[in-house]
């Protein structure tokens, strides 16, 4: 061997210690920098859990107070913020996710790791495992939020929706209870003997009319306004509403005990009405 061979050889092996160490160095900040980057993560997930749990007590103020017109607002601005930071830790999680992606597959990873390389690699490897554990939950914490949200407003919709149709049925149950007092009028006035007043016509002492043709015309015009606007449009009302329902993946109690009210309310109404539309033709 040449003295310049000889040469060449022992500054390549003088050489290797000081690069292995530089690669060492460059790995330790590599592996510091994704460990930082997911105690960053694990804050911010931490944080969205707080956003998540304040919109819970707008949710339940608004529930107890029964206005909800004070706070939709404020909780809709809330939700597009956290929506924001969930948006932000998913970008973050997969940058998480490439960088640890040699190591989350062994078998891509060089076999020259030591001892302390892989003791490393393993406290990296746990962090980022309960990172994303916490991630998942935050995740299911928001979409339970989100339905919770959605039921929030459909149950507005659906108070709204029903105080419509109650008060089209109590507008058709006073031009029903009118007819049926005045029906009652004229069997009291062509019989001898006097028949019990209605218990309706005690709440209608106020707007008792004289029998005549005049008045009857009167009473059979509104009823049947009525009947051709609120019937077929309490209907309609109480079909949407009953879909509604049914839909529900949630059953929420007032919404259970409203609608059966209704509909048993409407059920007897129609009936009323189809007996008053016969004695008034007669």
């Amino acid at each position: 061997m040449s003295f310049v061979e000889n040469a060449t050889i022992t500054a390549n092996r003088s050489l290797l210690p000081s690069q292995k160490g530089k690669r060492k160095s460059q790995e330790d900040i590599r592996l510091l920098a994704i460990s930082t980057h997911m105690t960053e993560l694990s804050y911010s997930i931490s944080d969205i859990q707080t956003r998540i749990f304040e919109i819970q007590e707008l949710r339940h103020k608004t529930q107890s107070t029964g206005d909800a017109s004070g706070t939709t607002n404020v909780i809709d601005k809330s939700l597009m913020n956290l929506d924001e930071r969930l948006d932000a830790v998913s970008e973050g999680m997969k940058s998480v996710n490439e960088s640890l992606a040699p190591f989350l597959h062994p078998s891509d990873t060089h076999e020259e790791s030591t001892s302390n390389e892989l003791a490393e690699q393993t406290i990296l490897l746990r962090k980022h495992g309960t990172l994303v554990a916490d991630w998942e939950a935050v995740q299911d914490e928001t979409e339970v939020l989100r339905e919770e949200l959605k039921e929030d407003k459909w149950l507005t919709v659906f108070r709204t929706v029903t105080e419509q149709a109650d008060g089209m049925m109590s507008s058709l149950e006073k031009a029903v209870n009118r007819c049926q007092d005045f029906i009652w009028q004229v069997h009291r006035k062509g019989s001898d003997d006097p028949a019990p007043q209605p218990s309706f016509s005690n709440s209608l002492q106020s707007d008792k009319s004289p029998v005549s043709l005049e008045v009857f015309n009167s009473l059979l015009e509104s009823f049947e306004a009525k009947k051709k606007h609120y019937v077929p449009a309490t209907s309609k009302v109480l079909s949407i509403i009953d879909k509604g329902v049914q839909d529900r993946v949630t059953k929420n109690g007032e919404t259970l005990r409203r609608h059966a009210e209704s509909a048993k309310r409407w059920k007897n109404l129609k009936e009323r009405i189809s007996r008053t539309d016969g004695e008034m033709e007669t």
